[in-house]
């Protein structure tokens, strides 16, 4: 099967939560986005002055914690771009208090992490420059790493720029079985494969970028996936460039044996 349109790109997410006025303040007035829809039956948050969504609330049946031992999200990938920008919403979250669960410099990026109200998980990310990744091992196209992030370095470079140009730049998801992840990804969708840490993580991705989307089993392995009541992830929105691309991706799907499973795959012209 032919390879995955390099234009193609993670559009938007879908995010079951408890409460959505309360995921209006997280996503907006702390990360910066901008509500552009809010009524009984979620809200829509894009970058301040556009209207294209990147983050849509939806009101789960139960509230409560985003299960974490299941499949479903390990994180949504929110892209700053510029490393100021980074620290701009960086130091919103110091002066708020609000936790990171870790942060990272992976080689390719800069990465801060943390959980929004409900347990879905989330990254603050800027993009170093594509002729500065590093290297892949042997069948790999780059090559990611962790390595401790200097935390100042970030606040230090905060310049007063907002999310206007924010992205979604990816998504991670957890995982019950990494083989069958990767060929639903790569084999029926046409993803590439960049990166392969063994049988617990690998990383996919369209024209060469670091990676579109993550896979993992760290928390999830022949895991179910989380009660479609709860918080969660509920919709990987992929932007196709134009109709021949998203008719393509629409082929495919018809023809795939086995869906990611906790997780709608919904092909959009972006």
């Amino acid at each position: 099967m032919e390879g995955i349109d390099p234009r193609v790109h993670i559009d938007h997410v879908v995010l079951r939560v408890s409460d959505v006025p309360r995921s209006v303040g997280f996503y907006g007035e702390l990360l910066g986005l901008e509500p552009v829809r809010e009524g009984t039956d979620g809200a829509t948050l894009a970058p301040p002055g556009g209207d294209h969504p990147l983050i849509v609330l939806r009101p789960s049946t139960i509230p409560g914690r985003a299960p974490q031992e299941a499949t479903g999200l390990f994180h949504t990938a929110l892209r700053w771009p510029t490393l100021g920008g980074l620290g701009e919403v960086f130091s919103r979250l110091v002066h708020a208090r609000y936790p990171l669960s870790g942060a990272s410099d992976h080689g390719v990026s800069e990465a801060l992490y943390l959980d929004d109200p409900d347990g879905n998980g989330v990254e603050l990310y800027h993009d170093r420059p594509r002729a500065s990744w590093p290297p892949g091992g042997p069948g790999e196209r780059v090559g990611m790493v962790t390595r401790p992030l200097d935390l100042n370095g970030i606040l230090d470079a905060a310049d007063g720029s907002g999310a206007e140009d924010v992205d979604v730049g990816h998504v991670h998801l957890q995982v019950a079985d990494l083989p069958a992840a990767l060929r639903f990804w790569v084999d029926t969708l046409g993803f590439e494969l960049m990166q392969h840490f063994g049988s617990e993580a690998a990383f996919v991705s369209a024209g060469g970028y670091h990676h579109h989307v993550g896979l993992n089993t760290w928390r999830s392995r022949n895991a179910p996936p989380g009660a479609h009541e709860l918080p969660g992830l509920d919709t990987v929105a992929i932007g196709y460039p134009d109709k021949d691309a998203l008719g393509d991706a629409m082929r495919r799907l018809d023809g795939a044996e086995r869906l990611p499973a906790g997780v709608r795959i919904l092909p959009v012209l972006a």
